[in-house]
């Protein structure tokens, strides 16, 4: 049954709007206020239409205009109480509507998300959304319904200590949460390793952060053990990883084959930019290296893994490389029995540099370096690549460019890239295959090792810093030596391979 006494107190409260309404002062303030709506629709098309002011920085004036005319109607000297509490409760949603746009709408996501691109975590816009919600409360508590703060915001000690126990998880997520997006360690599409577990960062929200790892499955993390643990970000600074293979060959083999077979891999992979190839150790039953390179992104590191190891595989095979099990065999060698190419021998002996050197010390130098084929442009090395090994043209001819002109030609019997290895110049000039080629490579290590044994070396050495003028319709346009005299170069050289040192 309806309360009559109520509905006699709600048609009082209409009469009292009726009556303050028609004052005439009230009516030219609402008046005033209409006006100003008006112009402010006409400007506000305007300046939207010529993109002078966004859109969101017109509806805050829009909402200022509405906050003055509801502070000067309620400021009325005739307006009666009930009124005035409903008035300033819509001026205290109109305030807080003002403060909302602005922080939110305007500075956050207008002007660092929209124009400089700055990533903004939704627990922020959360967090500002529920202060300035409590905020408001705790106003209308106070100026409209006149309620004690004090007896609200002291409770008992009991009570608080209740509420900390039971929450205690949930607040130490929250404001774990809370710091993370402060200092933003990870974002929502990073790669991360938390504790060896490895995902893509899928959410992150007020309690948790959710992972999406290799096999799709998602795990759930807590903010507090991630503000914990030690987090490894895949992702940032930059997408580029640097991945590490390690790899176990034969003694038998040496490092400079190992290394030009690993370099065809890994050079031939369009995901892989190689940094380099370290011999790491000598190991129980091989000798250890780790190849080094970049991949574009973290993403693809199991993808290259695996084509990476396959391609090594094959290329050793090719290449007779043995990849040792971990066992221990005792070897007993008889010298005598060891096969020597006598063909490499005989080129080999062709040169200038090792003609007056043994078959043994020959035979080292066969175990040292590596053969291999190019095809007709192939390119050997580039100008401006460090220098680290010499060749020698077994079969074919090739081409010396500079500056994309061909300089000269070198035909099997000639050797080149001598002065690099030797003195550590960059390459001077562009070396390629004219026809189909055979060419056999040492680098300097290897070179180290054959001059302490065979010290008359050294003499064949100076001889061709001496004669690289009268050498130059051959191949001294990759190695000239006109910027440095010879006597400097011989003395560089010696320094580098400790001649003459006791």
């Amino acid at each position: 049954m309806i309360d009559v006494m109520n509905i006699e107190n709600i048609l009082k409260l209409f009469d009292s709007f009726l009556l303050y309404f028609t004052q005439y002062e009230i009516m030219l303030i609402v008046a005033f206020f209409l006006l100003s709506m008006a112009v402010y629709y006409i400007i506000s098309k305007l300046f939207l239409k010529k993109r002078i002011l966004d859109k969101t920085f017109i509806n805050i004036i829009k909402y200022l205009i509405i906050l003055v005319f509801l502070y000067f109607l309620k400021n009325h000297e005739s307006i009666p109480p009930s009124i005035f509490r409903i008035l300033q409760t819509f001026e205290i949603i109109t305030f807080g509507y003002i403060v909302y746009l602005t922080a939110v709408e305007y500075y956050i996501k207008t002007r660092l998300i929209k124009h400089k691109n700055i990533s903004v975590n939704h627990i922020i816009i959360d967090l500002i959304k529920l202060i300035i919600f409590i905020i408001l409360v705790l106003i209308f508590l106070r100026t409209v319904l006149n309620v004690n703060l004090v007896t609200i915001l002291t409770p008992s000690a009991i009570f608080t200590v209740i509420i900390g126990l039971a929450m205690q998880d949930t607040i130490g997520n929250f404001v774990s949460g809370l710091i993370l997006q402060i200092e933003k360690p990870y974002e929502v599409g990073d790669w991360i390793e938390v504790d060896g577990l490895i995902g893509m960062v899928t959410e992150i929200n007020w309690r948790y952060t959710k992972v999406k790892t290799f096999n799709m499955q998602y795990i759930i993390i807590p903010n507090s053990d991630l503000a914990k643990q030690k987090v490894i970000n895949f992702t940032k600074p930059t997408k580029e990883y640097t991945m590490i293979i390690p790899i176990g060959v034969s003694y038998d083999h040496s490092p400079l084959k190992i290394k030009r077979a690993v370099e065809d891999v890994v050079n031939s992979n369009t995901n892989t930019d190689l940094v380099g190839i370290h011999l790491r150790e000598y190991g129980d039953s091989s000798i250890n290296y780790d190849i080094i390179f970049r991949l574009k992104d973290f993403v693809m590191h199991r993808k290259v893994r695996n084509e990476i190891n396959s391609a090594l595989w094959y290329k050793f095979k090719e290449k007779g490389i043995e990849i040792p099990f971990p066992i221990r065999t005792v070897i007993i060698k008889d010298k005598k029995d060891q096969n020597i190419d006598s063909d490499l021998v005989t080129v080999l002996r062709k040169f200038e540099i090792f003609q007056n050197i043994d078959n043994t010390t020959l035979k080292m130098i066969e175990d040292f370096g590596v053969k291999k084929r190019y095809n007709s442009g192939e390119i050997i090395f580039r100008e401006g690549d460090t220098a680290d090994s010499m060749f020698f043209v077994l079969e074919g001819k090739l081409s010396v460019s500079k500056n994309n002109k061909e300089l000269s030609t070198i035909s099997s019997g000639d050797f080149f890239g001598e002065m690099g290895l030797l003195t550590k110049n960059n390459r001077n000039a562009t070396i390629s295959a004219k026809t189909p080629s055979l060419i056999f490579e040492i680098d300097r290590e290897a070179f180290k090792v054959v001059l302490e044994k065979e010290t008359n070396i050294v003499e064949a050495v100076k001889t061709i810093i001496n004669e690289r003028k009268s050498n130059e319709h051959l191949i001294t346009e990759v190695d000239k030596v006109s910027s440095e005299s010879r006597e400097s170069l011989f003395k560089k050289f010696k320094d580098i391979f400790g001649v003459g040192k006791t």
